[in-house]
């Protein structure tokens, strides 16, 4: 009961609707979804490195794709930093092992110098492995209303 209402607040928090079926997978990965924006905006190295998988393709909406060393080494060297990411949706489904994300919102970046919010659409697949969700694949394009 504790839990459901720790996740129900934040959804509220973010602004998101709780899932529609949530079971325990979903609520786990949305969790970890949660999580890595998190990481992400901090630059949180041990928390990336667990939720990142060894053979993660991270593709931006300009093409660019980045697998887990490069990701976390443009990280630290500040190639590239997530200053906020907001999102505006978020779907969740969960098949075995297997997570599928997909989810709209706004991630405002340090890129080249300058700060630049993007209105993207992601979809990430996420593996579970010994209860654990790690990123395996992540695509972004850009969206206007």
């Amino acid at each position: 009961m504790r839990s459901s209402l720790i996740i129900g607040i934040l959804f509220l928090s973010l602004g998101l609707q709780p899932l529609k079926a949530q079971n325990k997978d979903s609520v786990h990965l949305s969790q970890a979804v949660v999580l890595l924006n998190k990481a992400l905006i901090v630059n949180d190295k041990k928390v990336l490195k667990s939720l990142l998988h060894p053979r993660l393709s991270y593709a931006h909406s300009n093409g660019w794709v980045e697998h887990k060393k490069e990701l976390l080494s443009n990280l630290n060297n500040e190639v590239i930093q997530y200053k906020n990411i907001e999102l505006k949706s978020l779907t969740i489904q969960v098949e075995n092992n297997i997570g599928m994300v997909q989810a709209k919102g706004i991630y405002t970046v340090r890129w080249k110098g300058t700060i630049t919010p993007y209105k993207l659409k992601t979809i990430q697949i996420w593996n579970k492995k010994r209860n654990k969700w790690q990123l395996v694949s992540r695509q972004s394009e850009a969206y206007t209303d």
